[in-house]
């Protein structure tokens, strides 16, 4: 990566591939002295297929949730879990 006010380019690990304008770039510093650069990139919009199928989701305590189709997703219990580690 470069930056204009220094002379030298500096190495980066890129996480994920981006296409298009980039906007800005704003680098920020953790407490742990590691920099972190996050780049907004201006991309064109692509849209979905438009589906003509609706469904309805019902939150509930013994099931996480409950669809218009019958079917039942499972609470996931994993703070339980964790609490007893």
């Amino acid at each position: 990566m470069k930056i204009p006010k220094l002379k030298t380019k500096i190495k980066i690990k890129q996480h994920r591939q981006f296409e298009g304008i980039i906007k800005s770039v704003t680098i920020s510093k953790t407490p742990t002295e590691k920099y972190y650069a996050s780049i907004l990139v201006e991309t064109e919009i692509k849209e979905l297929p438009k589906a003509d199928k609706k469904i309805g989701i019902d939150l509930g305590l013994k099931e996480f949730a409950i669809l218009s189709d019958g079917a039942k997703i499972e609470n996931p219990k994993w703070l339980k879990r964790s609490e007893k580690e």
